[in-house]
């Protein structure tokens, strides 16, 4: 079992959001790594954000990318009503488009 400073639930596949991006997006690692920045006034977001990058940095290995974008992805899906300038700041045009349809 993972251990992780954040518990958040694991998300149904059947439940889980159609309008957050799919876990093996681009982005999701990109935003991990630090490679997109965001631009948020919630301290959730912030704090989550600040710490998987702290995280990334004192551990780079495949599996604990890969657990970090999982915690992101379950906390934004979970918050996605709260989360959506974060999420289209993340993955322009792919959150609009998901929005859309």
């Amino acid at each position: 079992m993972r251990s992780s400073l954040f518990n958040f639930p694991q998300v149904s596949p059947d439940l889980e959001s159609q309008m957050v991006p799919p876990i093996d997006h681009w982005a999701w690692r990109e935003l991990i790594t630090g490679n997109i920045e965001v631009t948020s006034t919630k301290f959730g977001f912030n704090l989550l954000l600040t710490n998987n990058r702290n995280y990334y940095q004192k551990n780079r290995s495949k599996e604990k990318v890969d657990q970090l974008i999982e915690q992101t992805r379950a906390y934004l899906s979970q918050y996605e009503s709260l989360y959506q300038s974060e999420l289209r700041q993340i993955f322009r045009e792919d959150y609009r488009v998901a929005v859309n349809s």
